[in-house]
């Protein structure tokens, strides 16, 4: 088996736990953002706050690109259209489809 594809069922449960992950980490961001406006939060827990969530997202998407390039790979189309994530929406529906398309050499699909 090729370790560079990543298969239907395997896909569909990456996409079921990043979309559960994406809601929690929107929580837990808005979350922070509201401790931060207290009285007591300095400029520089404000800047290490934000450092934070954007490692969070910049790592968050760059295991969904991978993912869906895999993904991509195994359905035999161009792992570029994996940029679509960037897209709100558009990404959103991408994903969705990926879980559904079959692949393109294996018969025997999960």
């Amino acid at each position: 088996m090729n370790n560079k594809v990543m298969k239907r069922g395997k896909y569909s449960v990456f996409a079921v736990l990043f979309f559960i992950w994406s809601f929690f980490y929107q929580f837990a961001s808005n979350s922070a953002v509201s401790l931060l406006e207290s009285p007591y939060a300095s400029d520089s827990s404000y800047l290490i706050a934000s450092f934070v969530f954007l490692i969070g997202v910049l790592v968050t998407f760059l295991f969904a690109y991978f993912c869906m390039a895999r993904r991509l790979r195994d359905c035999g189309k161009n792992t570029y259209l994996a940029w679509l994530i960037v897209i709100p929406l558009v990404g959103f529906v991408f994903m969705i489809y990926l879980c559904f398309a079959t692949n393109k050499n294996d018969t025997n699909q999960q």
